[in-house]
């Protein structure tokens, strides 16, 4: 998160629903045939890395390889891991940007992607940004948005970007008639996070919610080609808080005709 940041990564663990401890994660540089390595980070106990696996001081356009240990990581958990190192091959275009490569990672699967970056959004046209600029300052959310309570963060996996602008119904499910409760709505910053916490430390229960994102409409805002009727209109998330004293991070991956989502950290 620093201001120097080009390149940073945040590795879940999706078998245990946590952040990726102690993941290896090697940078290297593709010059044609060769293969440089640019330097060896490990995560820590958020998943991410404590410094940026490349800063503006030393990063270039070019093509670039994250390589993360996997394997090792799942097999010191005492897991059969059915990967090894999971390489990430991708093209850096804007040395002044901010990219951010994350991965979302089991014994039997992965998905990457690319996040939307917290303070200087990359061009792919331009590299011409200084040191230091702040050139696509986003809103960031107000307050701390750690300890117990709700979070989610949209990213467009469309355009690569943080979904901006798109609505968030939050419900809270009980059986019976009225099944659906409305706790309350929320927009999202031009990060795709909000701007306050979807349910706040001290009004989390234990029982199960539901989160409501309306992708036709943010969609059809945007300049992507789109069908009269979009095929996702909303895209429903549920899921059970079992300890109302914990932080439940519920991200969301988009794009008009899919979305993941999984338990972040």
């Amino acid at each position: 998160m620093a201001e120097d940041a080009v390149l940073t990564s945040h590795v879940l663990d999706t078998a245990a629903g946590v952040p990726a401890r102690g993941m290896s994660v090697n940078l290297y540089r593709l010059d044609g045939r060769d293969t440089v390595l640019l330097g060896s980070k490990v995560t820590n106990v958020d998943g991410r890395c404590d410094e940026a696996l490349l800063k503006l001081a030393n990063a270039a356009p070019g093509r670039y390889r994250l390589e993360f240990g996997a394997g090792a990581y799942f097999g010191g958990e005492g897991v059969s891991s059915f990967y090894g190192d999971v390489p990430v091959d991708f093209s850096l275009t804007d040395p002044g940007g901010h990219y951010h490569v994350p991965l979302v990672v089991s014994p039997w699967g992965y998905s990457t992607y690319r996040g939307a970056p917290p303070d200087r959004t990359p061009s792919d046209t331009a590299n011409t940004l200084q040191a230091g600029s702040k050139v696509g300052l986003e809103e960031t959310p107000s307050g701390s948005m750690t300890g117990a309570g709700l979070t989610t963060h949209v990213i467009d996996i469309a355009q690569g970007i943080g979904a901006a602008d798109l609505a968030i119904n939050v419900y809270r499910m009980r059986s019976g008639p009225g099944s659906r409760i409305p706790i309350g709505r929320r927009k999202t910053t031009g990060e795709g996070r909000t701007a306050d916490w979807l349910i706040p430390g001290g009004q989390l229960e234990a029982g199960s919610y539901e989160l409501e994102f309306h992708l036709g409409t943010y969609f059809k805002a945007t300049a992507l080609a789109m069908p009269p009727t979009p095929f996702f209109e909303v895209a429903r998330i549920r899921f059970n808080v079992d300890d109302p004293n914990a932080h439940y991070h519920v991200p969301l991956l988009a794009s008009p005709w899919s979305y993941t989502t999984y338990r972040g950290g």
